[in-house]
Order: C-alpha cells, then structure tokens, then sequence
C-alpha cells in the first residue's frame, strides 16, 4: 500500500489526491499526517527505496511459491491420449 501512496504523491499532478491517500493512511494505521506532511517524507529516494522493497519481497514470494510447488508436484504424472507431430515441409 505504501507505494500506491508513493506513486501518488510522487506524481506531483496528483497532489490534489492526497488528502484521499492520507484519509486511508489514517484509517488502516492510525498514524495522522497532513497532506504536505506525507508529501514532505516522499521524496524520489523514498520512492525507489520502496520500488526495491517491493521488487525484493515479490521475488522472495515468487520463488518460495516455485519451491513449495516443486515439492507439492515432484511426483505428478501426466498422461494423454495425444501425441505431437512435427510439420513436415
């Protein structure tokens, strides 16, 4: 969530949202910031902080998904019917 906060305030054109990101910052944290307030703490370098933070968590998600599939399906045998076959020119 930390992020759509990031994108938006970040995105000077969409200042005029702030006041809806702080009232959701409000309600799912309890921490109270005036708009300029979040504004002020959301710089570019926080932004890319946040994108690396990000990218590293969903890659960590990823790959222990991948993992805990492998080992789920290890043993999975699939059979048909079907066969390929090459196009012969």
């Amino acid at each position: 969530m930390a992020l759509l906060y990031v994108y938006g305030l970040a995105n000077r054109s969409q200042v005029h949202h702030s006041h809806n990101y702080v009232s959701c910052l409000e309600v799912s944290t309890g921490v109270l910031i005036s708009p300029e307030g979040l504004n002020q703490r959301f710089n570019a370098s926080a932004v890319q902080f946040l994108e690396q933070v990000l990218a590293n968590l969903l890659n960590q998600r990823i790959h222990s998904t991948q993992e805990m599939l492998i080992l789920i399906y290890e043993k999975l045998y699939y059979t048909t019917d079907t066969f390929w076959q090459p196009k012969i020119q």
